[in-house]
């Protein structure tokens, strides 16, 4: 695991999959790319109640947006778990499931690893989980984190398979 992936939203679940993922690229010489993706305002806005954003002051909100994950990112490496991996960050503009598709495809990622909120029921269907949608459509192997583990704990692996030869993504 040479290129490993974390989409991260700041949570928990997102901070347990980052010290997993360090754990794994320091076992194999590896790099994690830390990722947050930002989804812009203006469509949310604009179908709710109709009202139009100048373009300039939702840039300036977008910036404000990305400096800020940008902060938290260094902060989460500055960690002491974290000061001796070697992470990469990354502040993308978009949906959050399409810029881990064009990451994962752009860098030859080799494994994913996010964190799951574990979300079921009414809310699963309204809203869907991005997890799961990564894990149902990744060219690569997905890890879903829910709470903190160490690599140690990890003593046998299921892998799920239909053995079929895919066609198309997400088949």
């Amino acid at each position: 695991m040479k290129t490993i992936l974390v989409p991260t939203d700041f949570s928990d679940p997102a901070n347990n999959a980052l010290s997993l993922a360090v754990q794994m690229a320091q076992k194999t010489q590896g790099e994690v790319i830390l990722l947050n993706v930002i989804e812009p305002i203006k469509s949310y806005v604009a179908a709710t109640d109709g009202m139009y954003i100048d373009a300039s002051v939702e840039q300036k909100y977008l910036d404000y947006l990305k400096e800020n994950a940008q902060l938290q990112m260094d902060i989460l490496k500055d960690k002491a778990e974290f000061t001796q991996a070697n992470i990469r960050t990354e502040v993308s503009l978009g949906t959050i499931f399409s810029a881990i598709q064009d990451k994962v495809s752009r860098e030859s990622v080799d494994l994913i690893v996010m964190g799951t909120q574990g979300v079921s029921g009414l809310d699963e269907i309204l809203i869907g989980s991005n997890t799961e949608k990564v894990v149902r459509t990744a060219p690569c192997p997905v890890l879903a984190v829910k709470e903190k583990r160490d690599l140690s704990e990890f003593k046998n692996l299921l892998f799920a398979t239909s053995l079929k030869k895919r066609t198309t993504p997400g088949a």
